[in-house]
């Protein structure tokens, strides 16, 4: 008896083991960095959007006190960046390629000016 509970149990886990690895494993990637000013100034408060190029789905978040921004949970692909804050020209960074499981580091500086520039 001893022993066939512990051949099922074995078993159990051979069954089960790929199962939960293959949860585990990152099906999506992140992009995380810090939002300054031109003169290096961290920019607290400042929304950073990571919109994918083909399916225009986009996420936002607002910078730290520390001007530092993630976002996670991203699709593959190829993205746009943008970052705005009050009295700062938006900023975009164009065209750069997530893949699965990365965490891109990506600065963005903000220069002085109207949003709508």
């Amino acid at each position: 008896m001893y022993k066939a509970a512990k051949i099922l149990t074995l078993v159990i886990g051979l069954i089960l083991f790929p199962v939960l690895s293959a949860h585990a494993q990152a099906t999506t990637a992140a992009v995380t960095g810090r939002v300054v000013d031109s003169q290096g100034n961290v920019v607290p408060g400042a929304k950073v959007t990571a919109k994918n190029r083909a399916t225009a789905a986009e996420r936002s978040v607002v910078t730290t006190g520390d001007g530092d921004y993630i976002i996670t949970e991203l699709a593959p692909g190829r993205y746009d960046l943008s970052a705005e804050a009050p009295s700062f020209s938006r900023a975009l960074i164009s065209d750069f390629e997530l893949n699965v499981g990365s965490r891109a580091t990506v600065n963005i500086d903000l220069k002085p000016g109207d949003v709508t520039e």
